[in-house]
């Protein structure tokens, strides 16, 4: 029986990470599936085979509920869109289907239209097996599970299945620790924020082709903001945007400490029933000083501003180090931040007002999710990847 993996996906840093898998993966064929047109072309020089997800590919009708859609939250596109970019979606790995093939499909995030089809499919073949990969934003390891990404995931819907991981030695584990807590007190900016403002020939190609004849899957602001940066550096425009603030200050203990998100991440969107400002809100209630902090992709939501501020006598903005403003803090809320992760490893009380994969953490689960179940990939890496590690990225398929 042949084994093949389907690499799908809908942006091309993803697509280079998955090339890296694929050139670590032993005795499979691969087939990459992607609306980016950059990647497309990057993987066709490269010699692999890739089809283009396009207007012009062939259809086929399938259902799924588009509402669970990144695409259709941020309103990326429309209804009839969606169902379009859908069966073009379908059509494209039904054409790779066959007898005595056994089938993968690597997923990047899956809180889109891509990992809803890949969903829908697997109720339609048996035979097809899946994995969801998301940056797992502890540094050089990734998320991967077999039904889907935070939320939507199974660790999320069993959380038991940490208990089968291996324990890592104390001594293990606190070396780690430190090192995390050091290095995050000395990094400015996170890879995510790093990436976003960054504009390359990749950007400028599907920029200009995948809302014409392809389908756009990211963001105009998105776009925006990388435009915006290639001319001003987004670290002086932060800074420079809170100062303006009467209350940004270098808080003082003790404080509630409020970690923001970006206001067009999904999980905001997909995975909670409380906004941004009813946390907040809910937070006031008590007679603690609540302490918020921007997130470094999106130094200024709309919602902060002067006026906002000086409706709330005990409510702060900050730009302080997140490390630092956990250690500080009383306690941490947040809706399902990775910063809540933080704050676990910082051993503070957290509590997650949105549907999140770490609100069923003890002590035990937290050690063997960072050290034995995230997988020691670096996404944002170059690097050949060791057969090992790819290895190890299958095994999630059991």
């Amino acid at each position: 029986m042949k084994n093949q993996t389907i690499f799908l996906y809908d942006y091309f840093q993803a697509g280079e990470f998955f090339n890296r898998i694929d050139d670590a993966s032993e005795d499979r064929e691969s087939i990459f599936i992607t609306n980016s047109f950059a990647s497309f072309f990057r993987m066709r020089r490269r010699g692999k085979k890739c089809s283009l997800v396009s207007r012009i590919a062939k259809r086929r009708r399938i259902k799924i509920d588009c509402t669970q859609t990144r695409e259709f939250s941020l309103e990326i596109l429309g209804d009839e869109e969606i169902r379009d970019y859908g069966d073009s979606l379908a059509c494209a790995i039904e054409d790779k289907l066959g007898r005595d093939v056994e089938t993968v499909i690597f997923v990047w995030n899956g809180c889109s239209v891509a990992g809803e089809v890949v969903r829908q499919l697997q109720k339609e073949y048996k035979e097809i097996k899946a994995l969801f990969f998301e940056i797992s934003n502890i540094p050089g390891k990734i998320f991967v599970d077999p039904e889907g990404v935070n939320a939507q995931s199974l660790l999320y819907r069993i959380p038991s299945r940490l208990d089968g991981f291996s324990s890592p030695e104390d001594g293990e584990y606190r070396e780690w620790k430190d090192d995390y807590i050091k290095s995050k007190k000395l990094k400015k900016i996170i890879p995510q924020a790093e990436a976003a403002q960054k504009l390359s020939l990749s950007h400028a190609i599907d920029l200009c082709l995948m809302p014409t004849i392809g389908y756009r899957t990211f963001t105009k602001n998105s776009m925006k903001k990388k435009l915006a940066t290639a001319i001003l550096s987004r670290r002086s425009l932060s800074a420079k945007h809170l100062k303006k603030f009467h209350k940004h200050v270098d808080p003082k203990p003790p404080y509630i400490f409020i970690p923001l998100q970006v206001s067009n991440d999904t999980q905001l969107l997909l995975n909670t029933k409380v906004t941004t400002l009813e946390m907040i809100a809910i937070c006031l209630e008590g007679e603690e000083r609540v302490v918020i902090k921007p997130h470094p992709v999106e130094p200024f939501p709309d919602f902060i501003n002067d006026s906002f501020l000086r409706e709330h006598d005990r409510l702060s903005l900050t730009s302080k180090n997140t490390m630092d403003l956990i250690a500080e803090s009383s306690r941490v809320c947040c809706i399902n931040s990775t910063v809540g992760l933080e704050a676990l490893i910082l051993d503070k009380e957290v509590r997650f007002f949105g549907n999140s994969v770490f609100s069923s953490f003890n002590e035990v689960r937290l050690k063997k999710y960072v050290m034995s179940y995230l997988i020691d990939i670096d996404f944002f890496s170059s690097s050949q990847l060791s057969k090992v590690a790819v290895k190890q990225v299958y095994k999630r398929l059991n």
